[in-house]
């Protein structure tokens, strides 16, 4: 794409351009595939901090500052530190497509250098407001050495929380302990199918069942929340295979997420060209005639091969609801015959109970706790921690609401340099008029991210905000709370006293900034510290 827009600006021919075909009047230049980029660190950064250069097209219309962000999350830094896959081999994948396609162009599975990771997120950090990164890398936990080097420099330098995803069976346990103390909130794993025979005969995946449950239980030991990508709507599913996956979906310890995708069939795939010549679908079927991956790539049971497909879908999202139902229930559903004859009936009744929870969050004191998107969940008003990416639930003392009525931003990251105690660096953006901008800061020592609430210490500190954007730098010497930028230098007020901050636990910072008829609140999880004595 470079070098044809090298061509257009210089007003030199389209013609031999590699990895394109180029037709001119009748005449069809089939030009080949240029060999793989070996050193993917020659590759610039992307660029997500502005959107004032950026505009999207969308059917004929032109948006302009489009908002860029990750997949299924705002806030969250995307970015792959490797191209490939390593195991290139699933029938409905198109990575074993395109590894058939450039074998003779290079290597196909590469790896970025450890140093240019941590300067794209560096720069992230500097320039975005980013909460969480996520590694969108086939498999992130490949390389035993890499992951050592990484997680050496990625908790002192960067030490946001982040996803990545894992193979069940093919991700050593101590890689995984590694990325665990390194900031690991969250990892994926493709389960694809609970039957063993379609893992293995239909979609040839090198995992068993004993597999994923075992990966998923030495996961709730370290208390990293596991998400599972299951396909839907396989035409070789058969009845028992329908079972074996509510089987394992109610094996696995919660709490958890489910991806369930609608099965797309990419061309040229193992797995497409054996459904074609079955007759289960037609050549124009296929991706590149449907756009399936855009229109349904997530399962909507609406849209369900048969009847018999509606069930199975909708048994599998009754067994994920967070309001967890019994496994008598489930299996008293996958028996009946009421419901299979009448799958639409029971599409109507889970669809209820999923708008109830999108509504509300039961488990808090017993009472129902309406949902607010885009807010921050709140314990006594003091911490706030993020529930989940959809969105958070709001809990301060019987405020179910909460408005923002003047545009602001804030970040938080660690401090880039260390301090001897716990710093971190908090940004903020504001379009407001005031000058004066009171913070209250929250700070608790806990042993995970499923801390109660319990033992926080609260400093309130008034700062001077004169700019758009403000830099301040937080230092916290228990008890003493230390904040600077540049030679001004602010103490903050203690005004209760909690649990002293210590080496080797999760520290959750909060803090409530507000001035005049606005107030916003924000919370974010700090790696493990180490102190350094000073005199």
């Amino acid at each position: 794409m470079l070098e044809l827009a090298r061509c257009v600006r210089d007003g030199k021919p389209l013609t031999g351009i590699e990895s394109m075909w180029i037709k001119q009047g009748e005449t069809l230049e089939k030009n080949g595939l240029r060999e793989l980029i070996s050193d993917l660190d020659v590759l610039p950064f992307p660029d997500f901090a502005r959107n004032d250069n950026k505009f999207l097209v969308h059917f004929g219309r032109m948006i302009e500052r489009p908002n860029i962000h990750s997949a299924y999350a705002c806030r969250t830094y995307p970015i792959m530190t490797s191209r490939g896959c390593p195991f290139s081999s699933c029938d409905f994948c198109c990575n074993s497509v395109f590894k058939k396609r450039y074998e003779g162009k290079g290597t196909y599975l590469r790896r970025r250098s450890v140093d240019n990771v941590i300067q794209e997120l560096r720069q992230a950090a500097r320039e975005c407001n980013v909460h969480t990164v996520r590694f969108w890398d086939d498999i992130f936990t490949f390389d035993e050495d890499w992951i050592s080097e990484f997680c050496g420099r990625y908790q002192s330098e960067i030490g946001k929380p982040f996803i990545c995803y894992a193979h069940p069976r093919y991700t050593k346990r101590k890689v995984l302990e590694k990325l665990a103390g390194c900031g690991l909130e969250e990892v994926n794993i493709g389960v694809q199918s609970g039957s063993e025979r379609v893992s293995q005969e239909i979609m040839n995946r090198r995992q068993s069942n004993r597999d994923i449950v075992q990966f998923a239980r030495f996961m709730k030991r370290k208390r990293i929340l596991v998400c599972y990508d299951i396909i839907t709507d396989n035409p070789y599913e058969e009845e028992d295979d329908h079972r074996k996956v509510i089987e394992l979906l109610m094996q696995l310890p919660r709490p958890f997420r489910v991806n369930f995708f609608s099965l797309c069939w990419f061309p040229q795939t193992e797995l497409t060209k054996r459904a074609i010549r079955d007759g289960f679908i037609s050549p124009a079927e296929q991706e590149q005639y449907t756009a399936k991956a855009v229109n349904n790539f997530f399962m909507h049971p609406a849209y369900s091969r048969s009847r018999k497909d509606l069930f199975w879908n909708c048994i599998r999202g009754i067994t994920v609801l967070r309001l967890r139902i019994p496994k008598g229930v489930i299996k008293w559903l996958m028996g009946s015959v009421f419901f299979r004859r009448r799958p639409d009936l029971l599409h109507s009744a889970v669809g209820t109970i999923v708008r109830l929870l999108e509504t509300y969050k039961w488990q808090w004191r017993g009472r129902p706790v309406i949902r607010k998107m885009c807010c921050y969940f709140m314990r006594d008003q003091v911490v706030c921690v993020p529930i989940d990416y959809y969105g958070f639930v709001v809990i301060a003392r019987g405020l179910w609401e909460f408005w923002v009525h003047q545009k602001v931003e804030c970040n938080l990251f660690p401090l880039e340099n260390g301090t001897g105690g716990l710093g971190f660096q908090v940004r903020v953006i504001k379009d407001w008029e005031q000058e004066d901008v009171d913070f209250l800061v929250s700070l608790s020592a806990c042993d995970s991210f499923d801390s109660d609430g319990k033992g926080f210490s609260v400093w309130k500190i008034c700062l001077p905000l004169k700019s758009p954007r403000t830099d301040w730098c937080f230092e916290v010497r228990y008890p003493e709370l230390r904040c600077s930028r540049g030679n001004e230098t602010y103490f903050g007020r203690l005004i209760h006293k909690g649990e002293q901050p210590c080496e080797g636990k999760m520290h959750f910072v909060g803090f409530q900034l507000s001035s005049g008829n606005f107030r916003f609140l924000m919370g974010q999880q700090l790696l493990p510290y180490r102190m350094e004595a000073k005199s």
